[in-house]
């Protein structure tokens, strides 16, 4: 039985395993194959992503989940999809934006899934005093006590304010 795709694509989110795959014809498969893989391929395209974050964006809009792992694993295979390079490419974003690494390891850990491993290696290649200097200059405090606390806030530890408390 052959399944009309362009239904597929209008159907409602509630409805995510609307498509049967045993219904469908083999070039119908194919098709959707396509389809799906290249969507993913165009949010790489843009920047990295991590797993989850793929994972997310493909079911938000509604690609069926019997098919989300094996684009996962092809995107893997053809390395494409790669969470080192999403670890270094996120953590050199961040600390440019002038966040330090107890935040940015947090984030990855935390929302991305990206295991310590992967942070770690990331870390080594990162400019973190560059990072500091940027978020001193971004921090207009002179109280030292709300300047303290706002180098907390952006993932500094409590020995990487000291330089700066004596600048103040």
């Amino acid at each position: 039985m052959e399944k009309d795709l362009s239904n597929y694509f209008n159907h409602s989110p509630s409805s995510n395993s609307a498509i049967n795959k045993d219904e469908m014809d083999e070039e119908a498969l194919l098709k959707l194959w396509r389809y799906w893989r290249e969507r993913a391929m165009n949010f790489l395209v843009r920047r990295e992503h991590s797993e989850v974050e793929l994972r997310q964006k493909l079911t938000q809009r509604e690609c069926p989940l019997w098919l989300l792992d094996d684009i996962v694993d092809w995107l893997y295979d053809q390395k494409y999809l790669s969470l080192e390079r999403f670890a270094y490419s996120y953590s050199k974003n961040r600390a440019d934006l002038g966040y330090g690494p107890l935040r940015v390891r947090n984030e990855l850990s935390a929302m991305h899934q990206i295991a310590s491993r992967e942070i770690d290696a990331a870390f080594l290649e990162v400019d973190w005093y560059q990072a500091r200097k940027t978020a001193q200059r971004k921090i207009r405090q002179t109280d030292p006590y709300k300047f303290r606390a706002a180098l907390y806030r952006r993932g500094f530890a409590g020995d990487d304010y000291v330089d700066e408390l004596s600048d103040i």
